[in-house]
């Protein structure tokens, strides 16, 4: 985990695990980095932390022998979507929900 403060106070944070478990049998074991999660503070968003901190998560991702890297974002939070767009991540997968 990567933390960012201003005067002693917390204004970011991204967490990322880097595991070689494969949850599905038609994808290669090999080290793989997950963003856990990613907090900005709202007054900080959009002031280029957010970028310094997936930077890091990536650097410590790749320093732990990953090869790729994967998050989740909801699909109608737009702005994250477009944010991760810009940092290079491309669709992998769908989820699906449904209420019941």
């Amino acid at each position: 985990m990567a933390a960012a403060d201003k005067d002693g106070f917390l204004i970011g944070a991204v967490a990322v695990v880097v595991s070689s478990s494969v949850p599905y049998p038609f994808l290669t074991s090999r080290p793989r980095g997950h963003i856990a999660t990613i907090v900005i503070t709202e007054h900080y968003r959009g002031k280029g932390l957010g970028r310094k901190l997936m930077a890091v998560a990536e650097e410590y991702a790749k320093g732990k022998g990953a090869q790729d890297i994967k998050l989740e974002v909801m699909a109608f939070n737009t702005r994250a979507v477009g944010f991760y767009r810009d940092l290079g991540y491309e669709n992998f997968s769908h989820w699906l929900s449904k209420s019941l």
